[in-house]
């Protein structure tokens, strides 16, 4: 079976395709479900943004400091 998409790929790399993008979802969603957990029960969220890296399974939160939202506030 091969499916038209950008050109000719095999059923292999479909499904590999749609595991991948299975996995981002689902720490999108476990991401998301941390943040709206701590709104939801009132407590503190001393983060501002999350990074996740899927080579590595990892996740990286930044802490909320002057400095950081300076880098990331500024116009220029």
């Amino acid at each position: 079976m091969y499916v038209r998409f950008g050109g000719e790929r095999s059923e292999t790399d479909c499904s590999d395709t749609a595991r991948r993008t299975a996995l981002t979802l689902h720490w999108i969603a476990t991401v998301i479900g941390t943040y709206v957990y701590k709104l939801l029960h009132r407590q503190p969220i001393r983060t501002f943004a999350t990074f996740v890296s899927l080579d590595g399974m990892s996740a990286r939160s930044l802490p909320i400091g002057r400095e950081e939202l300076a880098a990331y506030l500024s116009d220029g």
